[in-house]
């Protein structure tokens, strides 16, 4: 019986010494983990050391802020009372009440289905949404409560 690979795979192994564990001669060594107390000790001592900051240097630009050029616009409180969508890849819209019609970013595939499933919960339990749109007048995020 022959046995037919439908995913492809790596048919080559790393050279010995790559800084892989083991690779090439099937014996490894694998650095044993370290004690949580030691963990913490380190976390602390390096929050206390200067090199985080605490809050952000730049502030944004006072022309942006009051034109809204290139920055996200947040909806806020909004409710979602229709979606559309058809079987092309990434082409899916909601309705706001009162509102125009907006697209979801179709930037990815997992994208547009999780700004999609946020939506049609948001329509399905008469949820309010916060949503983010850009520029372009596409949805880039959402929050449903």
């Amino acid at each position: 019986m022959t046995n037919i690979e439908t995913e492809p795979r790596p048919k080559e192994l790393p050279p010995n010494g790559s800084g892989v564990a083991g690779a090439g001669n099937g014996v490894g060594t694998v650095e044993a983990p370290r004690d949580f107390d030691e963990l913490t000790s380190d976390l602390i001592g390096g929050a206390g050391a200067g090199t985080l900051e605490a809050e952000p240097t730049l502030q944004p630009p006072a022309a942006a802020a009051v034109t809204g050029d290139g920055v996200g616009l947040w909806n806020t409180n909004k409710q979602v009372d229709a979606l559309y969508a058809t079987y092309a890849a990434r082409f899916s819209w909601m309705h706001v009440a009162g509102g125009p019609w907006r697209r979801f970013s179709p930037t990815s595939d997992s994208g547009v289905a999780a700004l999609a499933l946020l939506a049609a919960h948001a329509r399905d339990r008469g949820r309010p949404v916060n949503y983010r749109e850009e520029a372009d007048q596409l949805i880039h995020e959402m929050y449903v409560w």
